[in-house]
């Protein structure tokens, strides 16, 4: 190969070529591993690890072995070197040892009630902060939105759990009061100041969940916003069907860097989809179905991306919460109730977190990635700390609002992919693609409600892998 052929092969490229690499184009690797150290982005620096990794075990009884199987190595010793020395501690931020949840609707059940007191125990043992997001305040009706067991309320306050406002952190917009004939008169202006004037992003979904809550129906939504508003200041967020099964609180969280991906949850949503998982996971790991634990089964659906938006661990301004937040449509400011009621998880679930990343991880120049490649970007001893989770309790079969019996699954962004309107999963009926997910008009925008209207979509190069379950059933977000 000319030196002008190889200087034209982007160095991500390089990495999985199957041959030997000549020393100029070592260098290349080698120096986009390394800067991307220097600027903290280890998801990124993990995704080149793996790479290399895969690229070393293909080249087997190859002439390209040794150099492969040094390359390999070097970029592990590498991420490991940067992480023990602390050069990592300048792009790296501590997450926030609070887990949060969020209610919304009517009195939570026995089975949820447990679940959150006992991560509370498990976070009390380790010093870790429990919060419960609610609302409260009137809605239409001049009823509580949320309504809360007195004595439930009580036992959680009492267990260590601190009890908070929705709209403490996106608080609503005062009405504007009617002015005088002397206000008009001498030109006084009475409009309110608007609280999150100069905070686009917080407005944003301030806008969407003042409109959410106004509409049972649109809790999911409301819940969505909120959990997002929340960890813009980093911590967790877990859903309330989730329970701590084995998951050690008292082992240090690793530090993240703000363009790192998130902690997400494996993809297991209920009962039915963890038979799948452990029917496909006995196959994989070539053991009895009986003998896969749901540790198995989430290390499985981690290892491949496939992930669910029940629960996120962030930190603080993290990247990723920006850019789901970017993904909410405008138009979706402006929808009431009932129309977010039908649009759902298009207009602020687990599409729009899996836009979000996919949009991410191309910010990382990285070319195509596989999904086994961004099921490494995560940090492996985070992953192994949080499988441990009882992902599936059962209260996971209590939250079903009507979405049917299958999740749909959004895969890569491809500009080979045609677009189509995006398609309610009643009825078992999915999409299963990002690029189908990312372009589409939500029901209620610019559509007549629940006949969504079809539109073209740009040209997106492919990117990402990745999955997400928009889920069957949502908790936190209850009716």
């Amino acid at each position: 190969m000319s030196h002008q052929e190889y200087e034209d092969v982007p160095a991500y490229e390089l990495g999985r070529r199957d041959r030997e690499l000549t020393p100029e184009q070592s260098l290349m690797v080698q120096a986009q591993l390394v800067d991307f150290l220097n600027s903290g982005r280890l998801s990124a620096a993990r995704i080149l690890v793996h790479r290399f990794q895969e690229r070393s075990d293909r080249s087997q009884g190859q002439g390209h072995y040794p150099e492969a199987t040094s390359l390999a190595t070097w970029a592990r010793r590498q991420v490991e070197t940067f992480a023990a020395e602390g050069l990592l501690d300048h792009q790296q931020y501590s997450v926030p040892k609070e887990l949060n949840f969020v209610w919304m609707g009517r009195p939570m059940e026995p089975a949820a009630v447990a679940n959150v007191l006992a991560w509370t125990q498990r976070a009390e043992e380790a010093g870790w902060q429990v919060k419960m997001w609610t609302d409260t305040k009137s809605g239409p009706g001049g009823q509580p939105v949320s309504r809360w067991d007195p004595q439930v309320q009580e036992r959680m306050k009492r267990a260590g759990v601190s009890f908070h406002e929705i709209t403490d952190v996106l608080p609503l917009k005062q009405s504007t009061p009617t002015e005088s004939w002397f206000s008009r008169f001498r030109g006084i202006n009475r409009t309110p100041q608007d609280p999150l004037e100069g905070n686009p992003e917080t407005a944003r979904l301030r806008d969407v969940f003042a409109n959410a809550r106004t509409t049972s129906g649109a809790f999911p939504v409301a819940s969505d916003v909120a959990r997002y508003a929340i960890l813009k200041r980093g911590g967790g967020y877990a859903d309330v069907d989730i329970d701590p099964g084995l998951v050690d609180l008292k082992q240090p969280m690793a530090k993240m860097g703000r363009e790192d991906l998130p902690i997400l949850a494996p993809m297991l949503r209920d009962r039915h989809n963890l038979t799948i998982t452990r029917q496909e996971a006995a196959t994989h790991l070539e053991k009895p179905v009986g003998e896969v634990t749901m540790e198995d089964a989430a290390l499985y659906r981690f290892k491949r991306a496939e992930y669910n938006n029940n629960f996120i661990i962030v930190p603080p301004d993290a990247e990723i919460i920006s850019q789901i937040i970017k993904q909410i449509p405008e138009e979706v400011t402006h929808m009431g109730g009932a129309d977010l009621a039908v649009a759902g998880a298009s207009a602020t679930g687990p599409l729009r977190v899996a836009q979000a990343l996919a949009e991410h991880v191309r910010r990382f120049d990285l070319g195509t990635t596989t999904a086994a490649e961004e099921g490494a970007a995560l940090d492996p001893t985070e992953v192994a700390r949080w499988a441990k989770a009882n992902w599936v309790t059962e209260e996971s079969d209590n939250q079903d609002y009507g979405m049917g019996s299958s999740p749909f699954h959004t895969v890569a962004l491809s500009h080979n992919l045609r677009d189509e309107s995006i398609v309610s999963p009643h009825g078992g009926r999915k999409t299963n693609s990002i690029a189908s997910a990312a372009h589409h008009r939500i029901p209620g925008v610019g559509s007549t409600i629940g006949n969504p209207s079809t539109e073209t979509a740009p040209k997106s190069p492919v990117t990402s892998t990745a999955h997400i379950v928009a889920p069957v059933k949502r908790s936190g977000q209850v009716v």
